[in-house]
């Protein structure tokens, strides 16, 4: 049950970062 959070907790961070890269790249593209 532990690794399931844990791998589920992973994605949600790389869903976060990857929505981070992608207004950063919006706003560069301005």
């Amino acid at each position: 049950m532990q690794l399931k959070y844990d791998r589920y907790k992973c994605e949600v961070n790389f869903a976060q970062y990857a929505y981070k890269i992608a207004i950063y790249n919006a706003f560069l593209n301005l």
